[in-house]
């Protein structure tokens, strides 16, 4: 299970995607250095989330945008994957 989640290949549901989601930011009100050594997991976790609703990872880098990273980040919570 641990290399798993190393791993960008292979798809992650939307409830696992989620409470990978509300675990970092949790973390991140918590103890902000904590999430940013997490921060790559999350990461890994978004592209197989990518994955998993038939994208490329490389749309990751739409979280730059800000008003897009955060349509995309509903996204990825609440549409069905494939």
């Amino acid at each position: 299970m641990l290399k798993e989640l190393f791993s960008i290949k292979g798809r992650m549901s939307k409830g696992h995607y989620f409470l990978l989601s509300l675990a970092f930011f949790a973390a991140y009100y918590m103890n902000p250095v904590i999430a940013a050594i997490c921060s790559p997991i999350l990461f890994i976790g978004t592209i197989k989330r990518l994955h998993d609703l038939g994208y490329s990872g490389k749309y990751l880098w739409f979280y730059c945008i800000p008003i897009i990273g955060i349509l995309l980040q509903l996204l990825l919570l609440f549409k069905k994957g494939d």
